[in-house]
């Protein structure tokens, strides 16, 4: 299930530089898509510049060209691999630089005053691909993601059975955590990124002004959402 919200940055310097807050979302997570919509206020006629991504003043790489660019123009940054890579890196503030010839100046302004990130949380990173089981004893078994590195096992506890429903108990763990009914991370009593199997969720859905639209998600005992 892909989650979103909305993004701080600001604009700052001569106007020509866009600082990237990501404090405010969730850790591990893996940005589908994010782009920043910006108005040229002023600019050297027909100037072209490279917004390149810098981190602590170092510069990391090109995000995109602009090119030829007016008074009043829109410009679109897609910033979905800058924001990856600040969540790869545990870095919160990222900074993009815009840069053209020498004399050419630029001034931008914000369109929206904050940024739509669409991402998936790190128990939903590709559920569709390659497993690899390993047995980590006789009463634990464990998967891990080809695609993403993210280790998963359960642990048998105790157990009721019956001919109409089993009712089993046991320990999980997931090297990305879990997360609960806000979008956080549980914090559990058993140890630092396990949970119990029995710890499962129904998250009811609401529109931006806090309202029922209806809708449920489940979210199973891996975090994993439905």
């Amino acid at each position: 299930m892909v989650n979103s919200q909305k993004l701080n940055y600001e604009i700052i310097g001569n106007l020509d530089k866009i600082e990237i807050n990501i404090s405010s979302l969730p850790k591990n997570i893996r940005v589908k898509n994010a782009f920043l919509v910006l108005k040229v206020k002023n600019v050297t006629e027909n100037a072209s510049f490279d917004a390149n991504f810098y981190v602590d003043d170092i510069k990391c790489g090109l995000v995109d060209r602009v090119l030829e660019l007016e008074n009043q123009d829109n410009v679109y940054l897609n910033v979905t691999n800058v924001i990856n890579y600040l969540v790869r890196n545990n870095l919160p503030v990222g900074t993009l630089k815009f840069e053209g010839e020498e004399g050419n100046i630029i001034q931008l302004e914000k369109v929206d005053d904050k940024a739509k990130v669409d991402y998936l949380m790190p128990s939903n990173f590709e559920e569709n691909a390659t497993n690899y089981k390993v047995n980590l004893s006789e009463a634990c078994s464990g998967n891990i993601n080809l695609s993403s590195g993210e280790l998963s096992v359960s642990s048998f506890d105790a157990g009721l059975s019956c001919n109409a429903i089993s009712l089993p108990i046991y320990h999980v763990y997931n090297s990305n955590g879990f997360t609960g009914l806000e979008g956080d991370f549980v914090k559990s009593l058993y140890g630092e990124n396990f949970k119990l199997s029995l710890e499962r969720y129904i998250k009811e859905e609401v529109d931006e002004n806090g309202k029922s639209n209806h809708t449920y998600t489940y979210i199973d005992e891996n975090g994993k959402e439905e």
